[in-house]
């Protein structure tokens, strides 16, 4: 499934049992398709970057102009303990899109995952989370696919 965004093209697949070198050749083998080039390493491809995320039972994959991060979650209850370190989030919708925007941000900045605490959720408007790291307001799109959170973020530095 493609879904076009204003400046970037998201591809959702269904995956099963795949190993994590099949899962990568797969990420590979859908921006060769979608770029028509053979991606040079794990984040550029013929003037585009690109960035892939899997989880159960899904692989998602973002084509963009601009450095760019993805990541994507399936839905499901956990233990409510986490909450307590969630900076005050009470509901599984909010805590898979914080997650995973914070995990998109990541990527898009070529960041270590220390940095995790240190990207603070603001708030979100629709489809749209704002983030706070090292005092700039980063903002992610969230888009909802069945039982599954999944969140772009745009580096355009």
């Amino acid at each position: 499934q493609k879904i076009h965004l204003k400046e970037a093209d998201v591809f959702l697949q269904e995956i099963q049992d795949l190993t994590k070198k099949e899962r990568s050749a797969l990420a590979r083998k859908i921006v060769s398709e979608h770029t028509h080039s053979k991606p040079i390493n794990s984040y550029e491809v013929d003037n585009h970057y690109w960035s892939a995320s899997y989880t159960q039972g899904m692989i998602a994959v973002v084509i963009s102009k601009s450095k760019v991060g993805i990541d994507i979650e399936k839905i499901v209850k956990r233990d409510p303990e986490l909450f307590k370190i969630s900076s005050g989030i009470r509901n599984w919708r909010t805590f898979y899109r914080v997650w995973t925007g914070k995990e998109a941000i990541i990527k898009a900045f070529n960041l270590n995952l220390r940095y995790y605490q240190k990207i603070l959720y603001q708030n979100h408007h629709g489809s749209e989370a704002t983030f706070l790291y090292d005092r700039k307001l980063i903002r992610v799109k969230t888009i909802s696919r069945k039982s599954y959170c999944i969140s772009i973020c745009l580096n355009k530095q």
